[in-house]
């Protein structure tokens, strides 16, 4: 490996594609070729890996609010992760409920992003003040923003409606792209 800085460091969005399986084969390789000889993308691929056990961690755990890529959640369901998803139209709702054998929750918010500078995350609950997550991860070209609630914290709630709202920010200001309405109510076993 070169001890030397790098010249030509590899895009982070790139090492994420890259960590993920998401590159096709060519750009895959020339990565690979880069990071033999390149000590300082190799580090930040380690930290890269890092990162991405401590959030499978705190995913399993419960613990985790995340806004994550696709490719995490379906690495989760290759796992043998139980997950429950749910897909609300913009501006519309969908029924929800987290139940004892749900390993994780899925919230996938279809958007059209296209010329999206920034996107933030707007997160109100009935009853208490919205919780404001900026600058999320996110691409373009992509049509949904994945994210993985705390399921520690959707096990305690009663029922209640939870309004996600995502906000295009730009130099002309915040501009809202949807809303997606979450309502939920305990799990109930049948029988």
């Amino acid at each position: 490996m070169n001890a030397r800085a790098c010249n030509a460091p590899i895009a982070f969005s790139a090492l994420v594609d890259y960590w993920f399986g998401e590159l096709d084969e060519a750009e895959e390789a020339r990565i690979e070729e880069h990071l033999l000889g390149c000590g300082d993308c190799a580090d930040r691929l380690e930290e890269l890996a890092a990162i991405a056990s401590g959030v499978r961690a705190l995913v399993r755990d419960g613990s985790a609010h995340a806004v994550v890529p696709a490719a995490f959640v379906e690495q989760l369901a290759e796992s043998g992760l139980r997950l429950r998803e749910y897909r609300p139209p913009p501006n519309g709702g969908v029924n929800c409920t987290i139940s004892p054998d749900d390993d994780i929750v899925v919230a996938r918010l279809v958007a059209h992003l296209e010329g999206v500078q920034r996107l933030d995350l707007v997160v109100r609950s009935e009853g208490g003040e919205p919780d404001r997550i900026q600058n999320i991860p996110f691409d373009a070209a992509d049509t949904e923003i994945v994210i993985l609630p705390s399921t520690k914290l959707l096990r305690t709630l009663p029922q209640c409606r939870q309004v996600m709202q995502l906000v295009a920010v730009d130099d002309a200001g915040d501009r809202v792209i949807a809303d997606y309405t979450f309502n939920h109510t305990p799990y109930a076993p049948h029988g």
